[in-house]
């Protein structure tokens, strides 16, 4: 409970801090008495510790208090409509107003895979000060926006991505070989563990648990809040905090409704969006950190990269990555990335 109470107290303080007074919103055709109704899809069960769920708490909540209820936001965790997959088929069809997504833009938008580079970034404050400052990632979203009609108001935090296996601690490139890992249905993932020598194995998450415990799969890349989220720790034995891939939260809504929207409503849910982002990212760095590592060191055993076996890793598997990825998106897309990366890396003092 005291576990929980630090999330919720996260997200308590910085609503009180962003949200403010309400704020009417003028000239709409909709009112409290008969609010337009913005559904939202959710991973996350309905807990205020889980990351993506506290982002949609936080959206709704600014969003219902500026607009004084003429705008209705109504949530769906657990995934109730459906995978990361599915509901952004729903937004892009008008079935979904808006959804959180991670891992799955690629399908839609191959050029959103640049993101998920593996070590492309050293820390969570060089991921934000990209997500929220960079030109480079402004102009991928807008170019996203035009093709796919999906338009970002929000990127929060999933974690940086580690190995954890059944067989063997991962200290070196070679203890990776022979190892079978689930991946996300999401190619530049697959390039990353058959780059480090292993067998990347594309499965659902609904299934992880299983294949897991029935051995179809020695082990998984996925944070260490996802590593509590699904009790992975009672079918795993070793976890390695490689940090080899930083994934997002993404909040999407449908452009063509926030098109139709008039000019201070628009303000508003892109207000609502920023404010969610750093509940959503405080929320992971509090579980991904402290919360999930004290369930998981009481299950698993954890292993830190020192900084030379991390650059092993990189050498081994970056390198090939972003060859693919340029001939899959163009080399421009990547080389803009990765310089704008090194620039903010300096920028911050790496």
């Amino acid at each position: 409970m005291k576990k929980c109470a630090v999330c919720v107290a996260v997200v308590v303080v910085l609503f009180c801090i962003f949200c403010g007074n309400a704020v009417a919103v003028r000239n709409l055709e909709f009112s409290p008495d008969r609010p337009l109704k913005i559904r939202v899809g959710l991973d996350d069960p309905a807990q205020l510790k889980y990351q993506d769920y506290i982002f949609g708490r936080v959206f709704k909540s600014v969003v219902e208090a500026r607009t004084n209820g003429a705008i209705h936001v109504e949530l769906f965790p657990n995934k109730a409509l459906g995978s990361c997959k599915e509901r952004l088929e729903m937004v892009q069809n008008g079935v979904l107003e808006a959804t959180m997504e991670t891992g799955t833009m690629a399908g839609f938008f191959p050029e959103y895979q640049v993101i998920y580079i593996p070590y492309l970034f050293k820390s969570e404050e060089v991921a934000w000060k990209f997500f929220d400052e960079s030109q480079a990632f402004a102009a991928l979203k807008e170019r996203m926006r035009k093709k796919t009609g999906f338009r970002i108001l929000g990127i929060g935090q999933n974690g940086f991505r580690c190995f954890h296996n059944s067989k063997r601690p991962l200290r070196e490139p070679r203890d990776f070989k022979g190892l079978k890992f689930r991946v996300m249905q999401s190619p530049v993932f697959v390039k990353t563990v058959q780059a480090l020598g292993a067998k990347a194995v594309p499965i659902a998450w609904p299934e992880v648990y299983t294949s897991l415990q029935t051995g179809v799969i020695d082990g998984a890349e996925v944070p260490p809040s996802v590593i509590e989220l699904g009790k992975l720790y009672e079918v795993q034995k070793y976890l390695t905090l490689d940090d080899h891939t930083y994934t997002d939260d993404n909040f999407v809504i449908s452009d063509a409704l926030f098109q139709r929207l008039p000019a201070d409503a628009q303000q508003i849910i892109k207000a609502a969006g920023r404010i969610a982002e750093v509940a959503d990212r405080s929320a992971d760095v509090v579980l991904g950190k402290v919360t999930a590592m004290e369930v998981i060191e009481r299950h698993m055993r954890v292993y830190s990269p020192t900084i030379e076996q991390k650059n092993m890793f990189k050498k081994l598997c970056q390198g090939p990555v972003v060859k693919w990825l340029k001939g899959e998106i163009g080399a421009e897309a990547v080389d803009t990335v990765l310089n704008e990366v090194e620039r903010i890396e300096k920028e911050l003092g790496y």
